[in-house]
């Protein structure tokens, strides 16, 4: 092999540039501890450490791997994650930081609202179903109420006009 061909040398000149630019970011929550987890993944080159920051300037601490890509550039892999308990619309930054090099590459995270979700729980289902049936028939129930109410009112209606008709019956008699 020889060290100094045209295709070698721009293999090798490639790797030295090869910044962290594309950052895949992950939020999800923790469903027992509540916990947020943030992850940042990206390739580049040479191998970078993770900084993670919150948006007052603290220095958290995160947990990062490092793996080579299976891309044909051999790249590095990072991966980094971040546990923390924190509220909706809170920012963090992930910093991939490469030594000997001036430019990093920051990806902002933003916590998101929690959305409402129904617990997956069976009971919490045949309740949500068994409910249904139940408004329904308080429904009907009232329907009916009501109708018989206004059958009532006609009924009630009905009786003064015969009442009515008498007493005008009468007083034609008279006159």
């Amino acid at each position: 092999m020889r060290t100094f061909s045209g295709f070698t040398f721009m293999a090798y000149c490639h790797l030295l540039k090869a910044p962290y630019h594309k950052i895949n970011q992950i939020i999800s929550v923790d469903p027992v501890t509540s916990e947020h987890e943030l992850t940042c993944q990206a390739e580049g080159y040479p191998e970078a450490e993770v900084i993670w920051t919150s948006s007052d300037q603290r220095v958290l601490s995160g947990k990062t791997t490092i793996a080579n890509s299976e891309r044909e550039e051999k790249l590095f892999n990072v991966t980094s994650t971040l546990r923390i308990n924190t509220t909706a619309n809170e920012i963090f930054y992930c910093t991939f930081r490469r030594s000997d090099f001036e430019e990093n590459s920051t990806a902002e995270l933003v916590i998101p609202e929690p959305s409402f979700k129904f617990p997956e729980n069976k009971r919490t289902h045949l309740a949500i179903l068994g409910i249904i049936p139940l408004l329904f028939v308080a429904l009907t129930v009232i329907f009916c109420l009501k109708r018989d109410v206004r059958m009532m009112d006609v009924e009630k209606c009905g009786t003064q006009d015969m009442n009515s008709k008498k007493q005008n019956d009468i007083q034609f008699e008279e006159t």
